[in-house]
């Protein structure tokens, strides 16, 4: 990028969407990858270089999405992005597809609240027969979106199946906003499922929510605007995990006023919900089970004001 200095053509299209997809988040704020890949979008597409053009135009709409924007912003920029992309590129269409179907699936939009098709896109024509091609990266994508998507919904059970699926994958998406997306979601999978669920499996699913906090930490350690209150969020669950409530409320309370402080509205809903119940989690667990099941149930309309609050549950 340095050496390009003030060149804002084909080659500066190709260098964004590499520093913007594999190397920025590891070091500083997400916003500088979107907008880095913003720009790589213009130059690109303004210099003829349609593949490139077109895969910032796709990684600026995941990076959004990993960032916690409001729904209706990475709604609408996908449907912008895709329109420019125009299908030319298709596995980076398909990027700008699951996106929005991601968005609408947490506004309560799609057809049901674990499923990514609606009357727009079909769930297995358009998004899941992903699986049957050769498109590994996209393959890996998608299954990491399923298990956010039975996070979100507070199926923690079916969230680690899927992230047992996206595993194997990891080479595909190593190094890329999927690969700290699965460690965090399936962390909070275990853990909410040791501190919520039944005792079965429990030291497994604490080891397992160990092991991805670990991964956070390291990150943390060199990006603290990304992934600081995500490894707190963590840690939050396993200090409750291990009956120390002080030190889980202490750190979900943390958790929640970074992911607020940094943008990450769906990080801070999380974390807020995850304090609401997580000290004194098993003296409240029948009580737990009911508001989450009718939270989850809600089908309302995208907004930060409802949207954000209700979509995002442990």
């Amino acid at each position: 990028m340095v050496l390009l200095r003030g060149e804002r053509g084909a080659g500066f299209a190709r260098c964004s969407f590499i520093h913007a997809w594999f190397h920025n988040h590891w070091v500083s704020p997400l916003g500088e990858g979107i907008a880095l890949a913003d720009a790589g979008a213009e130059a690109g597409l303004g210099d003829n270089e349609v593949i490139y053009g077109c895969f910032n135009l796709s990684a600026s709409v995941v990076l959004l999405a990993a960032a916690g924007r409001p729904l209706a912003e990475i709604m609408a920029d996908a449907r912008s992005h895709m329109q420019r992309n125009g299908r030319r590129v298709l596995n980076a269409h398909y990027h700008l597809v699951l996106e929005l179907q991601f968005a609408k699936a947490l506004a309560g939009l799609t057809s049901a609240p674990l499923a990514l098709g609606d009357a727009e896109y079909d769930e297995v024509r358009d998004i899941s027969s992903i699986v049957d091609t050769n498109l590994s990266n996209q393959i890996g994508y998608y299954l990491v979106t399923k298990v956010k998507l039975h996070l979100h919904a507070g199926d923690w059970s079916g969230a680690l199946e899927w992230a047992a699926r996206a595993h194997p994958m990891l080479p595909y998406f190593g190094g890329q906003p999927a690969e700290f997306e699965l460690s965090q979601y399936r962390g909070l999978a275990a853990l909410a499922a040791a501190v919520f669920g039944s005792a079965k499996g429990r030291q497994a699913l604490v080891q397992e929510g160990r092991d991805c906090l670990e991964r956070l930490r390291g990150w943390d350690a060199r990006n603290p605007h990304v992934f600081r209150h995500k490894a707190d969020l963590l840690d939050g669950l396993l200090q409750a995990a291990s009956g120390r409530e002080t030190e889980a409320a202490r750190l979900l309370g943390r958790a929640a006023e970074g992911a607020a402080a940094d943008g990450f509205l769906h990080d801070a809903g999380l974390a807020q919900r995850a304090r609401s119940f997580a000290p004194g989690a098993r003296a409240r667990r029948s009580g737990f089970s009911k508001r989450n099941s009718s939270c989850r149930l809600a089908r309302r309309p995208p907004s930060v004001a409802t949207t954000e609050g209700c979509r995002l549950r442990l």
